[in-house]
């Protein structure tokens, strides 16, 4: 899972499905480039409610589970990179195939898990159904509401992990492609308080890696991250590199965006420029924050899900960690 330039306090997920539901990008060519660089200079500032949320939906979680029909955010599992045909139907499959891999890892005794930006709440409806008492946790409260239209029985909070407070204590912490929300120390830190005695910590996303630029909000480095764990006392159990089975959903967005959703908005585009050029520039001015803010998220979304770009820049790995004693300084 991804997070939105739209925010900072959302466990917004830059999925496959999420440059599909940003629909209106092709709009944002009207608008200067001065507006889309004073956009990325005070991207990190944005607070304000996105302008694809309104009574109280959010469209583009709407679109994910009601329109393409996924039952989460993330970028999946395939079973055979490069054999199986890049298809919807082929994603949806490659996404259960993620979550039934994490629920492999987790360690035998587990009870209690904590799930650390929730998302729509696959894991944790898993993790539930599976005799699990779960505690999901997001600042975005859309996903409480898609969370417990399907596992009533889960706990939602509404919280930054970075202020998450519980006088309960877990057996297992998991971090689906949420580890980047926040510095490796804060992570680790947050963890330790809040696992039991020689608890578990699976983080299953996206890291840098090493001396490259691409994908600032990546927060995490591979090794880096790793490293911080082994200093905050966490003994690393597994390390699992996906890369090459995630790279196929990169290819399926990227495809799309540039084979259908950039020229038929072109057309749409065209066609209200010469139908109805005064009502065009009229809504160019209107809307002229908001259609700034759809180019950046246009270009961020074109180079994110770049295959190559990402597999030369970063990977995709699954790292179980178990919480152990803290070596006395020397």
């Amino acid at each position: 899972m991804v997070c939105s330039p739209r925010t900072n306090d959302s466990y917004r997920k830059i999925s496959p499905t999420h440059a599909a539901c940003d629909a209106g990008t092709a709009f944002a060519n009207v608008c200067d480039d001065h507006d889309f660089h004073m956009l990325k200079e005070r991207r990190p500032a944005l607070k304000r409610q996105s302008f694809l949320e309104f009574d109280n939906l959010a469209v583009d979680l709407f679109f994910c589970s009601e329109v393409l029909k996924l039952s989460s955010l993330h970028y999946g599992l395939w079973a055979d990179p490069g054999a199986e045909p890049l298809t919807l139907d082929n994603l949806r499959a490659a996404q259960d195939r993620y979550t039934e891999a994490l629920y492999q890892l987790i360690p035998e005794g587990t009870q209690n898990v904590l799930d650390v930006g929730c998302g729509l709440g696959d894991m944790a409806r898993g993790l539930s159904s599976r005799g699990h008492s779960v505690t999901a946790i997001s600042p975005d409260k859309n996903h409480g509401r898609y969370l417990h239209r399907f596992a009533s029985n889960v706990r939602f909070v509404q919280a930054r992990y970075q202020t998450f407070e519980s006088t309960e204590k877990y057996d297992l912490v998991l971090m689906s492609e949420s580890q980047n929300y926040f510095q490796p120390d804060i992570c680790f830190e947050q963890t330790r308080r809040h696992l039991n005695a020689e608890g578990h910590l699976l983080v299953s996303g996206m890291f840098r890696k090493e001396n490259t630029t691409p994908f600032p909000d990546f927060v995490n480095v591979e090794d880096d991250f790793i490293s911080h764990g082994t200093r905050a006392g966490f003994e690393l159990l597994e390390n699992r590199d996906i890369t090459q089975r995630v790279l196929p959903t990169l290819k399926l967005v990227h495809g799309a965006i540039n084979t259908y959703v950039d020229p038929s908005l072109e057309l749409l585009q065209r066609f209200m420029l010469t139908s109805a050029p005064v009502k065009m520039r009229a809504i160019a001015w209107l809307f002229k924050r908001q259609l700034a803010e759809l180019k950046g998220i246009h270009q961020y979304l074109l180079a994110k899900t770049d295959p190559n770009v990402f597999e030369e820049n970063a990977s995709y790995r699954i790292l179980l960690f178990r919480r152990a004693a803290l070596r006395a300084a020397a």
